[in-house]
């Protein structure tokens, strides 16, 4: 079982993934003494819960039966410490409902372990990871070094070269000089703040028609007449920015040009910007992208031999995202979220190999032990057929309902005895174990899988109640993890 921890060999070769996990290893001493804090708080709460809630699902005398004691109770120390754990994972609301049942007034207890276990040692957990993951302060000489560069970066920054040093014979698209009328029409009308709000007007009104426009729209209909003739009109709109701004910027070759921005200088004069060609801009290159794909969209609509690339028409739901390149802040934002994607990338690469791991021994552990059979008197995968006799009643009765013309969907209606695992998945592949894993990392029913696991008796044979298995660890334990 030992073999799975091969694949942290991975750290050798990916850096990344080293510093990350170096990071959270000078981070186990404190999150330790947070393990054991949290240890104590689900200790005392337990034993608290089992002075107020013990026995109110039954008699101490007569054990209660299966089905009237839920999973989640505070009879005994180890259930009771288990529903602690899942009433700080999150999954409070149905135990708290339950007991309120049997004991009135109850809810402040639960509230108080959520409180405390969910919002304070959980952010508590989360600050130490942080607090390890934070670069060192830097001393007041590396600042003002810092502060040196970006102030000598700043004034060789290209926007303020000064304008005679732009080449006048710059030709955009091969036809147009810097000093024509018709590029510096272009650039009049780019730089003009009524044609960016008249943009963001068009931008808006086609993502409202993008939302009225409903798969369920009759195309007969007048409304969908009207959206048929916005979006050529949108498109239109569209192709005709674009061109202004290659004509304006050039497309990809030459220094770009300048504008009059709306921010002043120190003097109060309007700042003068140079914008690159037009492709040079990422956000530029999303806007083209755009356009061609409601253009072909058009063509397709026009031409029957090219209807299959009208399904290129879900792209124009990134009509939206134009926006983003008009607000400065939302570009920032964008842009800090495309830098930090290396780091992401190694944190994720952290979450699968723990996954992966955890995967494989749920294998090992729990592979082929969640199936059941679904008549509850059979144990055994072995004995869960059905008899003959029946076997061939249940075939002939579904060949019935299938001349009938109903009922033949169900692969197990009327064919009896089958054994089956539940509906949440299993351990029984690799695949179904990671997909398991993910849904239990979400908090989504993780206590379920718990105690399915819990039950688990042996491969081939069905779960049997056991409030008492050890094998709770195991979930516990990628609850932290993952």
């Amino acid at each position: 079982m030992l073999r799975v921890l091969r694949m942290l060999r991975l750290m050798k070769s990916w850096k990344g993934l080293y510093r990350v996990c170096m990071t959270m290893a000078k981070a186990l001493p404190q999150c330790t003494n947070m393990l054991v804090l949290f240890a104590l708080l689900d200790l005392i709460f337990a034993l608290l819960g089992m002075q107020l809630f013990g026995g109110s699902f039954g008699s101490y005398v007569i054990a209660p039966s299966d089905d009237v004691l839920p999973r989640t109770h505070f009879d005994f120390i180890g259930p009771s410490m288990l529903t602690i754990f899942v009433i700080m994972s999150g999954s409070w609301f149905d135990i708290m409902m339950a007991q309120e049942a049997v004991s009135p007034g109850s809810s402040w207890f639960f509230v108080m372990v959520l409180a405390i276990g969910t919002y304070l040692l959980l952010n508590i957990f989360i600050t130490i990871l942080l607090e390890q993951f934070a670069p060192p302060e830097e001393d007041e000489e590396a600042d003002s070094e810092g502060a040196e560069a970006m102030d000598k970066e700043a004034e060789a920054a290209p926007g303020d070269e000064p304008l005679e040093e732009l080449d006048m014979n710059d030709r955009s698209m091969g036809l147009f000089r810097r000093d024509s009328c018709q590029r510096q029409f272009c650039t009049w009308v780019v730089a003009s703040p009524k044609f960016d709000g008249f943009i963001i007007l068009i931008i808006l009104a086609s993502s409202i028609c993008l939302a009225i426009d409903s798969p369920r729209l009759d195309g007969d209909s007048s409304l969908a007449v009207y959206l048929t003739g916005l979006n050529r009109f949108f498109t239109a709109a569209f192709t005709c920015e674009m061109l202004l701004k290659m004509v304006s910027f050039g497309v990809c070759c030459g220094r770009g040009t300048r504008v009059m921005s709306s921010e002043v200088d120190e003097n109060g004069q309007p700042k003068v910007v140079r914008i690159p060609p037009y492709f040079r801009d990422l956000w530029n290159v999303l806007d083209f992208f755009i356009v061609m794909v409601s253009l072909v969209c058009l063509l397709a609509e026009a031409f029957p031999a090219l209807r299959p690339l009208k399904s290129l028409r879900i792209l124009r739901v990134l009509r939206p995202l134009r926006l983003l390149a008009r607000d400065p802040g939302m570009r920032l934002i964008i842009e800090l979220l495309f830098k930090v994607m290396p780091s992401v990338s190694n944190v994720f690469g952290v979450m699968l190999a723990i996954q992966m791991v955890f995967a494989i021994l749920g294998l090992q552990l729990f592979s082929g032990s969640f199936g059941s059979c679904s008549d509850p008197s059979i144990t055994l995968a072995s004995e869960c057929v059905e008899p003959e006799a029946e076997l061939e009643a249940g075939a002939a009765a579904v060949a019935h309902r299938m001349l009938k013309g109903g009922g033949g969907h169900s692969t197990h209606a009327g064919l009896g005895t089958v054994w089956l695992n539940p509906a949440f998945g299993s351990f029984d592949s690799f695949g179904s174990a990671m997909l398991l894993l993910y849904i239990m990392s979400t908090g989504d029913g993780w206590e379920d899988v718990m105690y399915q696991g819990m039950d688990a008796v042996g491969p081939g044979i069905a779960p049997v109640r056991n409030d008492f298995s050890p094998s709770a660890l195991f979930f516990i334990a990628w609850m932290f993890f993952g």
